[in-house]
């Protein structure tokens, strides 16, 4: 088994990595039962370009993920 990358992929902006400044409480399921995030304060997380909403803070460029954007924590 493999995975095929399309040549296309090639010309695409690679992620960055990012440290985690704030997290929220988590995500409510159907049933209300709050899951927690997988991430915490401090983490490096790789993040795909064009993700999330860019906002400006203290004048400093900051970026706001959902949780199902984050997909690894670097270690």
């Amino acid at each position: 088994g493999g995975i095929f990358i399309p040549p296309s992929v090639d010309d695409r902006e690679p992620a960055f990595e990012a440290t985690v400044l704030a997290i929220g409480p988590g995500k409510r399921q159907d049933d209300g039962t709050l899951v927690p995030p997988d991430v915490k304060v401090g983490d490096v997380v790789p993040i795909a370009r064009y993700r999330g909403n860019v906002i400006q803070l203290d004048g400093e460029e900051h970026i706001v993920l959902d949780g199902h954007d984050l997909e690894a924590v670097v270690t």
